[in-house]
């Protein structure tokens, strides 16, 4: 200590240079200290989400979606505890990680595993979604909407079509979220009669939507005169309802097609609301 004071002393201006480069460092790297009001902390959870149609009791949600879902993401890396809960159309799994885990590479890997075993899931099992935490997540601002002339769902159409892209052009606006208005669906009534008079089953129906309503890709065609690639690709989703409901599913003996129209109907619908809000006194569900 007596040293220390020495040189101190003995060589001032050394000792106010010294000063002088610290307080230079310290008031650079203030001004390139990052200011957020709401920094983005994780919370060190994930929550995988799967609703399933058909009105599953929860017993059987359990059994066919969440042991699945459990068994899969059970040896996640730094996974801390693991909790399930399944209840009518719903399989929720909560994933508590580790504090020193990474979460952005952990999400990455939860979704890996799901998406190896997205064809052990039953066909009732809509497509999990995964939600992963952090202070960053919650929204800063809610602006809500109201109409006298259209319903939540209309409403909810309106927004996703026209106004959602004119906030995200917004500068500083990351991501948007529109909840409220029930999600139309496109539902296939079907008269059992008629089915079993074409001696069908809901498999063959459900079966002939799947391979029907997708786009795939058909190849490339080089040209060798003027150097052009053309991409082929073959459209096959449907682009409204009555497309459905021409789609063909069997043809008879005497070379006539069965098709939807012939044994059911499809036509618009919405999604059941799973959560009610209001605003004012007014539904958003």
């Amino acid at each position: 200590m007596t040293k220390l004071v020495d040189i101190s002393l003995n060589r001032p201006v050394a000792l106010f240079m010294i000063f002088i480069a610290i307080l230079l460092l310290g008031i650079i790297s203030l001004s390139k200290l990052p200011v957020e009001l709401m920094p983005n902390i994780h919370l060190g959870k994930i929550t995988v989400i799967t609703y399933v149609r058909g009105g599953l009791s929860s017993e059987d949600v359990e059994e066919r979606v969440t042991k699945k879902l459990e068994d899969a993401l059970g040896d996640t890396s730094y996974l801390r505890n693991l909790v399930t809960i399944s209840k009518e159309g719903e399989s929720t799994v909560i994933m508590e990680f580790e504090p020193e885990a990474n979460m952005d590479y952990v999400s990455l890997e939860v979704r890996e595993k799901l998406a190896k075993i997205k064809d052990k899931l039953p066909r009732e099992a809509e497509r999990p979604i995964v939600f992963q935490y952090g202070y960053g997540e919650f929204p800063i601002i809610a602006v809500t909407f109201t109409s006298k002339h259209f319903s939540p769902e209309k409403l909810r159409k309106i927004l996703e079509e026209n106004v959602k892209e004119k906030f995200l052009r917004i500068g500083g606006v990351a991501r948007i979220e529109i909840v409220g208005g029930r999600e139309e669906k496109i539902i296939i009534e079907v008269d059992e009669k008629k089915l079993a008079s074409y001696n069908l089953s809901l498999t063959d129906v459900l079966d002939v939507l799947a391979v029907s309503n997708i786009n795939i890709s058909g190849g490339k065609i080089e040209l060798t005169r003027g150097g052009k690639n053309y991409i082929i690709r073959c459209l096959g989703e449907f682009p409204d309802v009555e497309k459905i409901n021409q789609a063909g599913i069997k043809t008879t003996p005497e070379g006539s097609i069965i098709r939807i129209k012939d044994i059911g109907k499809a036509k618009i619908s919405y999604l059941e609301p799973r959560e009610i809000g209001r605003t004012n006194s007014q539904h958003k569900n």
